[in-house]
C-alpha cells in the first residue's frame, strides 16, 4: 500500500490507497505524490506532511508499519537537499 495525501476543502487528510495497479504498469508513485508535494514544496511543507501522515500511519496508532517506512523514506529523501537534488535529477531524467 501506499500513501496518498490530499486536501478537502482546505483540510488536509491522509489517505490509504492500493499501489498494486500502478506498479504493474511499471509506474511506482514519486516520493513527492506519496506525500501529496509538488516538487516544489519547502522543507517546511515536507515536514508537515511528514507529521501529519504519521499520525494516522504509525504503526503505534493502528496503522500500516510499511506504510509508515514508506512516508519516512520519502521524507528523509526530499528534506536532504543533496538526496533530494540526486533524486530530482533521476525522476526528470
Amino acid at each position: 500500500m501506499a500513501q496518498l495525501y490530499r486536501q478537502t476543502s482546505n483540510k488536509e487528510q491522509c489517505d490509504t490507497t492500493s499501489c498494486r495497479h500502478r506498479a504493474q504498469k511499471g509506474r511506482e508513485p514519486t516520493l513527492y505524490k506519496r506525500l501529496a508535494l509538488t516538487p516544489m514544496a519547502i522543507p517546511a511543507k515536507i515536514k508537515s506532511h511528514w507529521k501529519s501522515c504519521m499520525l494516522y500511519f504509525h504503526p503505534d496508532k493502528g496503522g500500516h508499519t510499511g506504510v509508515a517506512q514508506q512516508i519516512t523514506a520519502a521524507a528523509t529523501v526530499l528534506l536532504d537537499p543533496e538526496s533530494r537534488r540526486q533524486y530530482d535529477l533521476k525522476i526528470n531524467a
